[in-house]
């Protein structure tokens, strides 16, 4: 339910955005061409206790429907980036077999429901120059790196991070894009040595439904696209279990940003923020993703903003907490135009998910891992260029 919330906040936060813009947006499906686990068996001989030989495997389960959303920002006529929220379970199937002495084989079939996970590609697409006499089929190759989150882990931890390359032909009727790709996508090796690790090499078969908003492309001219760096702090501090009373007071952050231009007064903005959560001896390291519509609410010397949209975390070095994935922006503030540098000023609030567990093995039923604040509050301040 916390997921389809979030799905709901960001189609709301990048809807203002998709008016008299060449954006696209609308629905992705599919289901994958590869097993999501390989072939894992273990075989145990008798032993002295009177427990019989046994054999186990655990099998890649069938095939699922992949299903989620899109936005997708047209940059040129050759160029544009497409971001997805993609649903995806992992299924297994387990196999025991007990070789009772002087008697039948008993063989057990069930299946072992893995993880539940939510990917997150962003890809940058190239429309590949094609003969007229295509008319209105468009192919194109795309790129670019593709984040993960899991739930109801059941003996594996998917790995968080990967990167997705692929080859598609949009076809066009009208507004209307249907969009039928193959993507590759090399995961990360899993962590935390999982009982059953996934298979980091995946081949998926897509489709996408989307709809134009508008024939012009946004603009990357003059100071539609803007960089900057910002730094700042997390003032009420990310760090807190209240089992062993570890708190973090207040917390440092720094990173890159990019701002695009969409309209007068509305911008889309995207950070890559580097958070470490300080303990007494040790560090939690933390990567932040806010992407955010940002509405100026006036043009002055000194404009105040208001700005929302989704948040998304990866996470190392662990030290025993396991940071949840994703979460909710939003923020106000203001910036104003100093020469060459637009400096900006913003407080923001981030609603994340609770933890979830951090390690390989099955939680305790009724045990909350909660281990960081759910609740976060940033002051940053920025230099854009």
């Amino acid at each position: 339910m916390r997921t389809a919330w979030l799905v709901v906040a960001l189609l709301m936060a990048f809807g203002p955005a998709a008016s008299g813009q060449r954006l696209y947006w609308g629905a992705i499906g599919g289901t994958n061409l590869t097993s999501d686990f390989p072939l894992y068996d273990l075989s145990t001989p008798a032993d002295a206790y009177g427990n019989p030989a046994d054999n186990f495997e655990h099998l890649p389960g069938p095939r699922k429907f992949i299903l989620g959303g899109l936005l997708e920002v047209q940059l040129t006529s050759s160029f544009a980036i497409e971001a997805d929220i993609l649903h995806r379970s992992l299924p297994g199937i387990g196999v025991d077999t007990e070789f009772p002495a002087g008697g039948p084989t008993v063989t057990t079939r069930y299946n072992t429901p893995s993880a539940n996970t939510w990917e997150f590609p962003v890809m940058l697409k190239w429309n590949l120059p094609f003969p007229p006499i295509w008319g209105r089929v468009r192919p194109f190759l795309e790129g670019g790196p593709a984040f993960r989150t899991s739930q109801d882990n059941s003996g594996t931890l998917p790995s968080q991070f990967g990167v997705t390359a692929g080859v598609g032909a949009a076809i066009h009727f009208g507004k209307l894009r249907v969009a039928p790709t193959i993507r590759y996508t090399r995961w990360e090796e899993d962590a935390g040595f999982p009982n059953f690790p996934t298979k980091p090499d995946q081949l998926e078969f897509l489709t996408s439904v989307a709809w134009g908003t508008s024939s012009d492309p946004v603009p990357v001219t003059g100071h539609g696209l803007s960089f900057g760096v910002l730094a700042g702090l997390s003032v009420l501090g990310e760090l807190y279990d209240p089992y062993t009373g570890v708190k973090e007071h207040i917390g440092d952050l720094g990173g890159v940003s990019g701002q695009l231009k969409l309209r007068e007064g509305l911008a889309l903005e995207a950070d890559a923020i580097y958070k470490p959560l300080h303990g007494a001896d040790f560090t939690v390291v933390t990567w932040d993703f806010p992407v955010l519509a940002k509405y100026h609410v006036a043009k002055l010397g000194r404009a105040p903003f208001v700005e929302a949209g989704p948040s998304f975390r990866v996470s190392g070095n662990l030290n025993g907490y396991n940071p949840s994935h994703f979460g909710v922006t939003a923020g106000a503030g203001a910036e104003t135009r100093k020469g060459w540098a637009l400096l900006s000023t913003a407080l923001r609030y981030t609603r994340w998910v609770k933890d979830g567990y951090p390690y390989s093995l099955a939680p305790a039923v009724g045990y909350s891992y909660e281990r960081t604040n759910v609740n976060t509050v940033e002051l940053i301040f920025g230099i854009g260029f």
